[in-house]
């Protein structure tokens, strides 16, 4: 496991955000998305740090996937006008921490060495069902996994 890397079982959470669709290949999507939350994420009512949910993955980290971009709210929060509310569900994800350093330039490189050290073999793989980035300091990338 990579040192800046540990283990962590979840329990599950509920998070209303924005949703975007996007790829290894073009994540332009995504910048728009968070512009688009960073004006409207008063009207959830929540003062927490934000999270990026990334599921309904095609395939692999190659393919395209969902990303929600969002608030952690208890399950009888409501959910606002063009809002989508998500579920992460209780698992065992590796936690990696993102040094500090100016964004989003660490996070994307957090995120390549995530992608490398699942290329090569281990005690664990990808899950690919949720995966999410708890942003806040410490920023950290919860990859969902299972043993190999």
């Amino acid at each position: 496991m990579p040192s800046n890397a540990r283990l962590e079982t979840t329990t599950a959470r509920r998070v209303v955000g924005l949703v975007t669709r996007a790829s290894y290949d073009d994540p332009s999507s995504i910048g728009a998305l968070w512009q688009q939350f960073g004006g409207r994420a008063g009207e959830v009512g929540v003062q927490a740090a934000p999270l990026g949910v990334y599921h309904d993955y095609a395939s692999d980290y190659r393919g395209a996937y969902s990303l929600l971009l969002g608030l952690p709210v208890d399950a009888a929060a409501p959910v606002p006008a063009g809002w989508t509310s998500l579920e992460i569900p209780a698992a065992t994800y590796m936690v990696f921490r993102v040094p500090a350093g100016e964004m989003p330039g660490v996070l994307v490189e957090t995120w390549q060495s995530i992608w490398a050290h699942f290329e090569k073999p281990g005690d664990y793989e990808r899950a690919y069902t949720v995966d999410f980035e708890q942003h806040g300091w410490p920023t950290e990338i919860y990859i969902a996994v299972r043993p190999r």
